[in-house]
């Protein structure tokens, strides 16, 4: 016979309900940032708040803003949650050529 509160099935087929478990998704936001400064880019203008910063519903928009604004030693940074973190991902944004052509990779070595 079980305690009380040891059962750990879910009743569906008798899987454990710690697999069905999930950790609520992190939002993701893309924004611009200067690569010297750390700015976060904001409405025409350079902010150092990240809640400020323009957020970015896709890459398309981020390279319209970046070739409207001719912005230049900038990378996009993906920042899991409501904060930058070490565990962000950052792309660096350059052109590669007078033809227009947009760069958005990690730095080669």
């Amino acid at each position: 016979m079980r305690s009380p509160g040891t059962d750990h099935t879910n009743n569906w087929q008798g899987e454990p309900s710690f697999l069905f478990h999930h950790e609520p998704e992190l939002e993701l936001n893309r924004v611009i940032r200067h690569s010297a400064t750390h700015a976060f880019f904001s409405h025409g203008d350079w902010t150092p708040d990240f809640a400020a910063a323009d957020k970015f519903a896709d890459t398309l928009s981020i390279l319209k803003t970046f070739l409207q604004h001719k912005l230049k030693d900038v990378e996009l940074l993906l920042v899991f949650g409501n904060h930058p973190s070490p565990a962000d991902i950052v792309l660096p944004l350059r052109e590669q050529s007078p033809g227009g052509q947009i760069s958005c990779r990690p730095f080669e070595a």
